[in-house]
């Protein structure tokens, strides 16, 4: 992606009704939910405003397992509605010990709908 192309940099509101985008280092324009203009921010301004990552290209499930419990890390195509994620609902429906060691895992639902842990990652 050149400069030019850059994706800009989005940040979300702590009451997450505003966004703020900041393109080539400039200040933030912000937006209200509508999409409308609202102002001009500086760095400052946004400080404890949640920065939102572009795609990072992930494209599996992994799901990260820890002594005191386990997450799954969503790929950017279900970010929007993890309620509605088949593979967040089957983990949540299906697992009741440790699925694996520590560690993060590939991860997903096989041909009947069961969830199933696949190959270690290293990120």
């Amino acid at each position: 992606m050149t400069e030019q192309n850059k994706a800009p940099e989005v940040r979300l509101s702590p009451d997450r009704t505003r966004v703020a985008l900041r393109f080539e280092g400039r200040e933030y324009w912000t937006a209200q939910g509508n999409g409308s203009f609202e102002a001009l921010m500086s760095d400052e301004d946004v400080a404890d405003w949640t920065p939102l990552v572009p795609d990072d290209g992930q494209r599996e499930h992994v799901i990260d397992v820890r002594e005191d419990g386990w997450t799954i890390k969503h790929p950017m195509s279900c970010r929007s509605d993890l309620f509605a994620c088949e593979v967040n609902r089957a983990a949540g429906q299906q697992i009741k010990a440790m699925p694996a060691p520590a560690g993060k895992y590939e991860c997903g639902l096989d041909g009947a709908g069961v969830f199933s842990i696949g190959k270690a990652v290293t990120s």
